[in-house]
């Protein structure tokens, strides 16, 4: 072990440098608590908020990156010399082995249910989608037995890894509620936002359709599937798209519309996710309209903050968005009682001490020998 502070390797090579759930919230949670931290990703060299960032760049193509990142990020790791490895794609878990043959505790970090998400991508054959989804999740199983530890982003998740591995910890990745305080001398607009990944499967058109039926303006924020999508969905009319947005960017934004919408289309994978964006928008004070979703129901039960409807209406979408840019004061009420569900049961502030209890146990049981 360091003779200073631990010392932790956090590694992606698929997400940005500042990904919420990487950097936003565990990697500036372990800086806070005393670690060292450095964080390996595939776009950006410097320092943010105690983190150190190192570039490792990845081959092009999904395929080659999935065969060669491994091998890259485990060399680069082993140069930092740290105590600790925290990775968070299946394709890294290759250079779990090297790692520990150095004597490095590791940890894997599953933000999504891998085989769920096999079984919904369009660009996979679907006659061999469900083979394929099983060997990739007994594969994930089996190679992340040799981690010392699993955080899992939600208990289905959980679930897959029980029993497999040394320890295995939830760790919802909830919002951060002081990033999402409330302006109230921003006056509300008739409009309706989505942030997010930008893409037909995550509702893109039935957004835009029925917040146009609506003659409400519709805000979108975030990355495009492709570049041809953006070039046809910003000369749009009624559309405003305003970019990859920062976090406090995002927070004026929720801050000033009358709905937030998250309606993703019923994939197996999206239909059991943990809906952070929804849980970004109650937490703004943001109501939201989202996809009628059984488990999405379920956590927001008892509490009136949301319009459930099927994603795939266009209309009932569209009558949902007419009630609250209709009606700010309805909207404004059904927001203040999502930020108080975020404050009493799904914050980032809560859940962070799964991660520092984690870490805590890894290292004692490092040290007792275990």
């Amino acid at each position: 072990m360091s003779s200073g502070p631990i010392h932790v390797a956090v590694l992606t090579s698929v997400h940005p440098h500042d990904d919420v759930r990487i950097f936003h919230k565990e990697a500036l949670s372990l800086a806070q608590a005393g670690y060292r931290v450095t964080l390996l990703n595939p776009e950006f060299s410097g320092e943010k908020q105690g983190v150190r960032f190192l570039r490792v760049p990845v081959r092009q193509g999904r395929m080659g990156r999935i065969a060669f990142s491994w091998r890259r990020y485990a060399d680069a790791a082993l140069e930092q010399h740290p105590d600790i490895c925290h990775l968070h794609d299946p394709e890294l878990l290759p250079a779990v082995f090297p790692l520990k043959r150095r004597g490095i505790l590791t940890v894997y970090d599953a933000h999504e249910d891998l085989p769920l998400q096999i079984r919904g991508k369009p660009w996979i054959p679907s006659p061999i989608r469900p083979g394929l989804a099983w060997g990739a999740g007994t594969a994930l199983v089996r190679m992340a037995r040799s981690c010392d530890l699993v955080f899992c982003a939600t208990e289905l998740i959980a679930g897959r890894f029980s029993g497999n591995t040394n320890s295995v910890i939830p760790l919802h990745n909830y919002p951060t509620l002081a990033e999402f305080l409330p302006v109230p001398s921003v006056p509300r607009e008739r409009a309706v936002c989505y942030a997010g990944a930008l893409s037909p499967d995550r509702g893109l058109f039935q957004m835009i359709g029925a917040a146009r039926a609506a003659k409400a303006p519709l805000y979108l924020a975030g990355r495009f599937e492709t570049r041809a999508l953006e070039e046809d969905i910003c000369h749009m009319p009624g559309v405003a798209y305003l970019g990859v947005l920062g976090r406090k960017e995002l927070a004026c934004l929720y801050g000033r519309c009358a709905a937030g919408l998250a309606v993703l289309h019923p994939t197996p994978a999206y239909r059991e996710a943990l809906p952070i964006k929804l849980l970004e928008y109650l937490a703004a004070g943001l109501p939201a309209i989202t996809s009628d979703f059984p488990a999405w129901r379920t956590l927001l039960a008892g509490t009136d903050c949301a319009r459930f409807v099927d994603p795939l209406d266009e209309t009932a979408l569209t009558s949902s968005i007419r009630e609250l840019t209709g009606n700010l004061s309805l909207s404004s009420a059904l927001g203040e009682r999502g930020r108080a569900l975020i404050g009493e049961r799904y914050c980032w502030e809560r859940e962070r001490e799964q991660l520092l209890r984690g870490y805590r146990e890894l290292l004692q049981n490092k040290q007792s020998g275990r």
